[in-house]
């Protein structure tokens, strides 16, 4: 077969403009999964040829491969415009605009087209997941996972995805355990399904399983910042500040549109007593929202650290208008008490703080920081014992 598209690729060179010849020969290179001797045919496509429509078809669908999305849409409709009747171009369209963020053209094209259901079943229900869930509906990305599930099976693309929408959506951790084991029994390196169970762990903290998972994760799926903010809040926890700012630092720049990943990273760089650049990151979310408490509150905690009281105070006026409960303003009116000598106010805050029940905990900040630091405790007598028998 090698042999045979090498040939063809040699008579092609004589003859540019015969169709038959091309579409032998990158469908040979599809087949044998030479993309890159695909894309070069593609790359050198008589002018005359694009007014074909298989060739569009196949020219699109090697583009994809590439990853070069736009150059591959130009093709898909083009084959459309010349009344092709490949199911294949619909999808392959639909996945290029799903990976451009077009996630709204993905949709219509998907619902405009139900005879994909049944020409692509599987891909069918997995891409519409997918879409669904990226425009804010969970609920019907986890039914057409259930769906596909019942007809078709499990995979483990699919059971990682409907594990970490569990998770995300608060329902049967359980399930989502399950799910995301059976996923990683598949395939160990199932990104979903180890962003979501590292995320069940840490939710039950259990830190330093979460932590494998992630660096698992960051190890085979560098590009995703999801896996560098995750882990991220896992040092964070671990109280590896300077690990946690590393990390941060490389999920916002994938993730920039992310507050949640600039609080983490603006509070990492407060721990290490780096208030400009702690500032720079909630600056970073402010620009995203101006309207969420936690921003504030970080604000007003950096600010508190730099002498700034007046806009220190601005801020926690703010973050209380937006949310009563907001954390990080107990953190900030500590900081400006013991700035004030006011250190006997500022135990008080605290007690009363860390006793307090808060809706979003479900506990009290004590007992959040007990649990914490029992476990801590444990995993280093765990640790002196090893290194004890280890050095007998």
């Amino acid at each position: 077969m090698q042999e045979q598209l090498e040939r063809l690729r040699k008579f092609l060179g004589f003859d540019p403009e015969n169709e038959a010849l091309w579409v032998d020969a990158v469908r040979l290179a599809v087949e044998l999964q030479e993309w890159q001797v695909a894309k070069e045919i593609v790359d050198n496509t008589a002018d005359v040829l694009l007014q074909k429509a298989e060739v569009n078809a196949l020219a699109g669908q090697v583009m994809l491969v590439h990853k070069q999305y736009t150059d591959a849409i130009g093709y898909l409709q083009r084959a459309i415009e010349l009344q092709v009747t490949q199911a294949s171009v619909w999808i392959n369209l639909a996945y290029c605009y799903f990976y451009l963020d077009k996630f709204s053209e993905a949709a219509d094209l998907l619902n405009a087209n139900p005879q994909l259901k049944d020409a692509f079943p599987q891909d069918y229900l997995m891409l519409s997941a997918r879409v669904a869930n990226h425009r804010d509906d969970a609920e019907k990305a986890i039914q057409l996972l259930q769906e596909m599930h019942d007809a078709y099976g499990i995979t483990a693309e699919s059971a990682g995805l409907l594990s970490l929408l569990l998770f995300e959506a608060d329902r049967d951790y359980d399930a989502a355990m399950q799910l995301a084991n059976l996923a990683l029994a598949k395939n160990p390196h199932a990104i979903e399904a180890l962003l979501a169970r590292a995320s069940l762990q840490l939710d039950s903290g259990a830190y330093d399983f979460a932590q494998a998972d992630m660096q698992l994760a960051v190890q085979h799926h560098p590009q995703i910042g999801r896996t560098w903010a995750t882990l991220a809040q896992i040092e964070f926890n671990n109280f590896n500040f300077e690990l946690a700012r590393n990390a941060a630092e490389t999920a916002v720049k994938t993730m920039s549109n992310h507050i949640g990943t600039w609080h983490l990273l603006g509070w990492a760089y407060l721990m290490l007593a780096d208030y400009e650049k702690a500032l720079w990151a909630f600056q970073e979310s402010y620009e995203l929202d101006r309207r969420f408490a936690e921003t504030h509150g970080g604000l007003a905690s950096v600010y508190a650290h730099l002498g700034e009281t007046k806009l220190a105070n601005n801020h926690i006026k703010l973050a209380e208008r937006l949310d009563s409960e907001t954390l990080s303003v107990n953190y900030a009116k500590i900081v400006l008490m013991k700035q004030n000598n006011e250190n006997d106010k500022a135990q008080e805050l605290f007690k009363k703080w860390v006793g307090s029940s808060n809706s979003k905990l479900q506990k009290t900040p004590q007992e959040l920081i007990n649990k914490r630091m029992q476990e801590l405790m444990q995993q280093n007598a765990t640790n002196n014992k090893t290194t004890k028998n280890t050095l007998h």
